[in-house]
């Protein structure tokens, strides 16, 4: 059965444009206008009017916008997310972006046109500012592990800034001070509070910040491998590396294996976010536990309080993170 997204694809334009067309909407040149209906008569599309009709009310419908559902991270939040919206009748739909400012775009030009009852968001670097506070005009929006200065977005996170000064402060604690640290993109808040955290560790102990050892990697085991094996080469490699999240830390677990060193005798190695891989490798990992299971549930029932037009006493709330000491790390060797 033939529909909008065989459209789209046919005349090479967004679902939200085929759905302008189809509603009549302005917004949509004639050129790109005449391309989707050209592609509707191919395929004999027709759109179904009570369906939007029915759009137009309520839909319940929840839109979770992610950067890259490939990263495991996600899934207890996502369980804490849909336990709470299907016991008040919500269903979820995600979506996820990898980064691309063009998908980005659609599913924005999506939210718009589609009116679902209400959008969460894991990243605030996903879309600027200006973006996000547009998306909450057109339905009710939560932020998740990143935040943005507007009391009408609430969101919910753990203190990514303490908690990378605190990782950090670890490894130096165990007498490292030439530490590498290989962030997340760095659009992302988070992201860059971690990596303000991580210096400002450093400077508390007046190490040096050395930029060299400060590598942007991404989401993915295979950006910490490459991050890690550029690490390795320096001529003084670091002792210790700090991955941004635990797939980068078990990216550059391989990178460090295959360089024939070892963790943590000759690397020490941590991440943030206490995967459930990270009880798993060899060694186990030291990491930071996030309560993403809490932060799903919490940020659902912030978000049906807005969608119910309830008052939020809270806007922004922030909740406890947890250094969780393993093997990586080599806490052990400095034991005996």
């Amino acid at each position: 059965m033939v529909n909008i997204f065989d459209v789209a694809k046919l005349a090479n334009v967004s679902i939200a444009t085929v759905s302008r067309v189809t509603s009549n909407k302005e917004g949509v040149n004639e050129k790109t206008r005449a391309s989707v209906i050209e592609a509707m008569d191919k395929l004999g599309y027709r759109p179904n009017t009570a369906a939007r009709t029915l759009r137009m009310a309520k839909s319940n419908i929840i839109i979770v916008l992610m950067l890259n559902i490939k990263n495991s991270f996600y899934s207890e939040y996502i369980r804490g997310l849909e336990e709470v919206a299907r016991e008040s009748g919500y269903f979820l739909l995600i979506g996820s972006t990898n980064g691309d400012k063009e998908k980005e775009n659609n599913y924005l030009e999506l939210i718009q046109d589609s009116r679902v009852d209400g959008v969460i968001l894991t990243t605030a670097g996903i879309m600027d500012e200006k973006a996000v506070q547009k998306i909450n005009e057109n339905s009710p929006t939560v932020l998740t592990f990143d935040y943005v200065l507007d009391p009408h977005i609430p969101s919910i996170s753990i203190d990514n800034e303490s908690a990378s000064r605190k990782i950090t402060n670890h490894l130096i604690s165990l007498g490292h001070e030439r530490i590498a640290h290989i962030t997340g993109h760095m659009e992302r808040i988070q992201s860059q509070t971690r990596l303000n955290g991580y210096k400002q560790a450093l400077s508390q102990h007046n190490l040096e910040i050395n930029e060299s050892l400060i590598q942007e990697g991404g989401y993915l085991f295979e950006d910490g491998y490459r991050a890690a094996s550029k690490l390795l080469s320096f001529d003084q490699p670091p002792t210790a590396i700090y991955g941004g999240n635990d797939s980068l830390a078990i990216g550059a677990l391989k990178a460090i294996h295959e360089a024939g060193l070892r963790v943590p005798e000759d690397v020490a190695l941590v991440g943030f976010d206490d995967l459930d891989i990270a009880h798993y490798t060899t060694p186990s990992l030291t990491t930071i536990h996030q309560p993403r299971y809490e932060i799903g549930k919490r940020a659902m029932t912030l978000l049906l309080q807005k969608i119910n037009k309830e008052t939020i006493s809270k806007s922004h709330i922030i909740l406890e993170d947890e250094l969780i000491i393993r093997e990586s790390c080599g806490h052990k060797l400095t034991m005996k």
